[in-house]
């Protein structure tokens, strides 16, 4: 049997945020990582390949995903998890993504409408990879190693700074893993970036 070639990624389902040379891919609802053709690069190279938000374990029902410019998508989700026994939703999580040139943020607001404090443990689980475009175009996995000293991520000439004001950021296999413990006052919100 002949092997089959990698296939270059589809890409009718993106939304694409950019500026060049920086650009960051992921589906309609915002997951990054779904896709092979998602993640976030600079120049020719992929240098995360996959983000994944969890607020206590609690799945984000997606309720939105606009994008009002080409270097911005606004996210919203509910978090029905930490709600009430109502049936009205009443705690959300808005995540604003932004591109600039050589460089991705993100600020994550959650709002509650319940009448009590809601303390919760927000995740952040990156990836990163490094992989060429033509490697990533060709659907092969990345092969390069990453280091991690506390601040900068890097495999041989690329690199990344990674700022996050509040979290405790570890190394766990493969990802790098961001933890804010937020306490959303009643009828408030709290947000990290």
């Amino acid at each position: 049997m002949t092997p089959t070639p990698p296939l270059q990624p589809l890409l009718d389902d993106a939304v694409i945020m950019l500026e060049a040379p920086t650009q960051a891919w992921s589906d309609d609802v915002g997951r990054m990582g779904t896709a092979p053709i998602h993640g976030i690069y600079h120049g020719d190279v992929r240098h995360i390949r996959s983000i994944e938000t969890t607020v206590d374990g609690t799945a984000l029902e997606s309720i939105g995903c606009t994008s009002p410019v080409p270097q911005q998508a606004l996210l919203t989700d509910l978090l029905r998890g930490l709600d009430d026994e109502s049936a009205d939703p009443k705690v959300r999580m808005d995540r604003d993504r932004r591109v600039a040139a050589g460089a991705f943020s993100e600020r994550i607001t959650v709002a509650s409408h319940l009448g009590t404090p809601v303390p919760m443990t927000l995740t952040v689980r990156m990836v990163p990879d490094f992989a060429p475009m033509q490697q990533v175009k060709a659907g092969l996995a990345a092969d390069a190693a990453w280091t991690w000293d506390g601040s900068v991520c890097r495999a041989g000439e690329a690199s990344f700074a990674l700022t996050a004001p509040e979290a405790t950021v570890a190394e766990d296999g493969d990802a790098l893993v961001l933890r804010w413990d937020v306490v959303v006052p009643p009828r408030g919100s709290a947000a990290v970036v």
